[in-house]
């Protein structure tokens, strides 16, 4: 831990963490288009021909 603070402090508040800190995230993944199923359907998959 005290490498961890000796790098934060060196370059800034939070440039390290441990992973289990349970740090709040900036982004969300964005879940408009998700099917209704949450899974793959293959009926709801296009057909491409090629011709």
């Amino acid at each position: 831990m005290s490498v961890l603070d000796q790098i934060n402090q060196r370059y800034g508040c939070n440039t390290l963490s441990v992973y289990s800190a349970g740090k709040k995230k900036s982004w969300m993944m964005r879940r408009e288009n998700m099917s209704p199923g949450y899974t793959t359907n293959w009926q709801d998959v296009p057909i491409a021909y090629a011709h």
